[in-house]
């Protein structure tokens, strides 16, 4: 981690946090679930289905912190079955996490659908 993501994780994740912070779910594949604060939920990201030529689905990016303990870790992630559960457009979803993540900052950015 450089100094510019050491320092960016010491002072503003916990604004953000404060102000754009969400609760959400981690459900890992094995284990117990996690309930934990993202940084913040970017929703109505639209999305082709290529197996349905006309139609569109929503794509919820999610950014938590990169930790084990506070967020998800990069280590402890299991793309081919961890799931996250947020609230989308007033109801709870639970939908797996659908592509590898960003990492910035000490904050782990994920695609779910």
């Amino acid at each position: 981690m450089s100094t510019f993501d050491s320092q960016f994780a010491a002072s503003s994740r916990p604004a953000l946090q404060e102000f754009f912070g969400e609760a959400v779910t981690y459900v890992p594949r094995t284990g117990a679930t996690r309930a934990i604060t993202a940084v913040w939920i970017e929703r109505d990201q639209r999305q082709g289905v290529a197996e349905l030529p006309d139609s569109i689905a929503p794509s919820v990016r999610i950014a938590v912190e990169d930790d084990a303990t506070t967020g998800i870790s990069q280590a402890e992630l299991d793309l081919g079955g961890d799931r996250i559960t947020y609230t989308y457009e007033g109801e709870s979803k639970t939908r797996p996490i659908q592509s590898p993540p960003i990492v910035r900052g000490g904050v782990i950015v994920l695609e779910v659908t």
